[in-house]
């Protein structure tokens, strides 16, 4: 016997119920809300704001990249004038201090130890 012939072939229960209950409160809305008028304005209204974060998504990925490729450029500038450098030693030092991490801020934590530590010993 073939289950799923469209005459033999029932929703399960937890899907019927919920569009039982999605009708319920479809129906139960005031029939002004209802009319075709609002649910258009809704679906663009979403739309609308679909787009907006779209629209933010990808600005904020375009000006990311382009402070990327600013980065990029400075730092081949940077090394390109330290490899014009004269003498072997002034360039090797150039290209270290280039290379080199950034140094790393102080934390709240540290800054607030050291003022304590300062007025303590006032």
């Amino acid at each position: 016997m073939n289950t799923l012939h469209p005459s033999t072939w029932q929703m399960p229960h937890t899907m019927a119920d919920a569009i039982g209950r999605a009708r319920a409160w479809w129906f139960g809305l005031p029939p002004a809300v209802r009319t075709p008028a609002w649910v258009i304005t809704m679906s663009l209204l979403v739309c609308l704001l679909l787009l907006v974060a779209f629209h933010q998504v990808v600005s904020q990925s375009v000006r990311q990249g382009e402070l990327l490729r600013m980065q990029v450029t400075s730092h081949a500038e940077a090394v390109w004038r330290c490899n014009a450098l004269h003498g072997e030693r002034v360039r090797k030092a150039c290209l270290a201090q280039l290379n080199a991490p950034a140094p790393a801020e102080e934390s709240a934590e540290t800054r607030s130890d050291t003022q304590v530590a300062q007025s303590s010993g006032r």
